[in-house]
């Protein structure tokens, strides 16, 4: 969170919206208002964080997040949130709902994603978001970037490297850019329009794992395996898989690996039960 404080409070200027989608239970919110509060160069702070969640619990989020709770998947957590984000509740616009059904027409300095969960969440966000971004200034934060199971974002990254500078890459998860062009919004809603050919995908994904640090190629190799078993490309989705089993041994990594494996077992399933 350290690096949305800082987004927030060292390089936030004013001239755009600070968009935090995603928030969950408002770490990322407490960080950005956080950073806002101490900004010395912007005077209107009201309302300027933009947060956007669903707010509800799901079957990952109450194992995880919600066990001890009397919240039951399908109740909202909106009320947690706000607990959460009290003594910044000036400085942010709560959007409840799924973000496929927001409207957004407003200049983004900073957009933070950690809501592309689904590839049709990132198609809005491309068409709906993006073409809001100032080029020379705008930050965007994939949170999800060094992870093993969102092709999409690599794809659709890689898509637009001319359009973007990375300025970093964080073990962690996240991967930051800076627009340097303007993203027209016809080229993006073509880019949805017609999304690249299998071969195209797998050539994308090979140029992202070509880019990241060494510690981080084996979780963009991971999502490459999900990618091709999308792709329905099995043979090679396994022969990767065995060949990145063999090679890693780190037991942090070796977790990844298997819940890579049950994500396959399930995807293998569902071609399955398509055929009949």
């Amino acid at each position: 969170m350290t690096l949305l404080y800082w987004c927030a409070s060292s390089y936030y200027s004013g001239l755009g919206e600070i968009v935090d989608a995603g928030c969950f239970l408002g770490g990322s919110t407490v960080a950005l208002a956080s950073g806002l509060r101490d900004n010395l160069k912007v005077a209107g702070k009201e309302r300027r964080i933009h947060s956007f969640d669903r707010f509800l619990v799901d079957h990952d989020t109450k194992q995880r997040f919600f066990q001890d709770s009397p919240l039951k998947v399908g109740d909202s957590f909106l009320s947690a949130y706000e607990h959460n984000i009290e003594k910044h509740r000036s400085h942010v616009e709560i959007y409840a709902g799924d973000i496929r059904s927001a409207a957004w027409n407003a200049p983004i300095e900073i957009l933070f994603l950690d809501v592309i969960k689904e590839s049709s969440i990132n198609d809005v966000i491309m068409t709906r978001f993006f073409p809001h971004l100032i080029p020379g200034i705008s930050l965007v934060i994939q949170q999800d970037y060094i992870h093993f199971a969102l092709p999409w974002i690599h794809i659709t990254m890689e898509r637009l490297a001319e359009y973007f500078e990375t300025l970093d890459y964080f073990r962690s998860g996240s991967a930051v850019y800076r627009l340097k062009h303007a993203l027209p919004a016809e080229t993006l809603e073509g880019f949805v329009a017609s999304p690249p050919s299998a071969d195209e995908q797998i050539a994308l994904i090979d140029a992202a794992i070509a880019k990241v640090p060494s510690e981080s190629k084996v979780m963009i190799e991971l999502s490459k395996v999900i990618l091709l078993m999308q792709l329905r490309r099995p043979a090679d989705a396994v022969a990767l898989f065995d060949h990145l089993q063999k090679a890693n041994t780190d037991p942090g990594m070796r977790r990844r690996i298997l819940e890579v494996k049950n994500i396959l077992v399930q995807q293998e399933r569902e071609m399955l039960e398509v055929r009949r």
